[in-house]
C-alpha cells in the first residue's frame, strides 16, 4: 500500500515538472520577436516534414525488400518444378548413308555425227522442194555442239542443196513450152534449160523473183518468144539469192530451173491470173541491156 502510495507520488511529481517545463517553454517563445517565433515555426514543420518522409521511406524499402525476397523464393520454387519436370532425353547415333555418284551419259560422237548427217540430207531436200533458205530449214539441237555449231551445219546444208542442184542443172532439157503453158503442174519438179527475157524485176517482184518472157534460145525481139509470162525465184525468194547476181531487168539470161507448178497473182490492172512458175537453181547472162 506504501509502495503505491510513493509510485503515484513520483508520477505526481514528474506531470508536474513536465508541466512547468512546457509552461517555460512557451513564456520562453512568447518571449521571442515576432520574426523569430515565425522562424521557429517553420523549422518546426520542416523537421516534422522530414521525419515523415523518413519513416515513409523506411517502410517503403522493408517492403521492396521482402516483395524481392517474395520473388527470388518463387524462381527457385520454380526452376526446382522445372528440373523435377523436365524428361529425359536421349541422343540417337545417326545412321551413316552413302549417296550413289550422279552418272552421266555420253553420247558417241559417231552416234551425234550421224544424227547431224541426218539432218543436213533433211533440210537440204527441204530447200530443194520449198524453195525455203537453209537458215531457215535448220532444226539445230544443242547436243550436236562436239560435231558442228549452227552456222556450220547451215553451210553443210547451203552445200548439200549447190550440189544437188548442180546435178539437176546437168540433166536439164529444152522445155515444151505449149505443154507447160496448158498445164504448169504436170511437169512440176523437171528441170529444164530457158532462155529468159526479164520483164519485170522490181520492188513488186522482190529481190528474188523476176518475170520474162521465155523460149529455148534467145529471140531478137521481146514479142517472138514463145512463153509471154513466167515468173522465175532463186534462193528463198524473200532476200538470199545468190545466183541472180548482177542481173538486173531487161537482161537476157540462161536459167536451169525446176518447176514448180503454177502461180497465181494479182495484175496491176486489178485482175488475176495464173503462169508456170520456176525456180532457178543456177544463171549466167547473156546479155545486159
Amino acid at each position: 500500500m506504501g509502495r503505491r502510495t510513493s509510485r503515484r507520488h513520483r508520477l505526481s511529481k514528474v506531470r508536474c515538472r513536465t508541466s512547468r517545463e512546457s509552461q517555460r517553454g512557451w513564456l520562453s517563445f512568447r518571449a521571442l520577436p515576432g520574426w523569430a517565433q515565425i522562424v521557429m515555426v517553420v523549422l518546426a514543420v520542416a523537421v516534422g516534414a522530414l521525419a515523415a518522409g523518413s519513416g515513409e521511406s523506411d517502410d517503403e524499402a522493408e517492403a521492396d525488400g521482402r516483395a524481392e525476397a517474395e520473388d527470388e523464393s518463387d524462381r527457385v520454387d520454380a526452376g526446382d518444378d522445372e528440373e523435377l519436370a523436365a524428361p529425359e532425353t536421349t541422343t540417337v547415333p545417326r545412321a551413316a548413308t552413302t549417296r550413289p555418284r550422279a552418272t552421266t551419259t555420253t553420247v558417241p560422237l559417231e552416234t551425234l555425227q550421224a544424227e547431224v548427217n541426218a539432218e543436213v540430207q533433211r533440210a537440204c531436200d527441204a530447200v530443194l522442194l520449198l524453195g525455203t533458205s537453209a537458215s531457215s530449214a535448220v532444226d539445230y539441237e544443242s547436243s550436236w555442239t562436239p560435231v558442228v555449231d549452227e552456222d556450220g551445219l547451215v553451210g553443210a546444208v547451203q552445200g548439200c542443196v549447190q550440189q544437188a542442184e548442180a546435178v539437176q542443172a546437168e540433166a536439164a532439157v529444152p522445155p515444151d513450152i505449149d505443154a507447160i503453158i496448158k498445164d504448169p503442174d504436170a511437169v512440176e519438179g523437171q528441170v529444164f534449160l530457158i532462155v529468159v527475157e526479164i520483164l519485170q524485176y522490181d520492188a513488186a517482184t522482190g529481190p528474188c523473183a523476176f518475170r520474162g518472157y521465155w523460149d529455148t534460145r534467145q529471140r531478137e525481139y521481146n514479142f517472138e518468144y514463145e512463153g509471154d509470162n513466167a515468173l522465175f525465184s532463186a534462193g528463198d525468194a524473200v532476200s538470199e539469192c545468190p545466183a541472180l547476181g548482177g542481173i538486173d531487168q531487161e537482161d537476157v539470161v540462161r536459167v536451169w530451173a525446176r518447176s514448180t507448178g503454177s502461180f497465181a497473182y494479182d495484175t496491176q490492172i486489178g485482175g488475176n491470173t495464173t503462169a508456170p512458175s520456176f525456180h532457178i537453181l543456177t544463171a549466167e547472162l547473156i546479155q545486159k541491156k
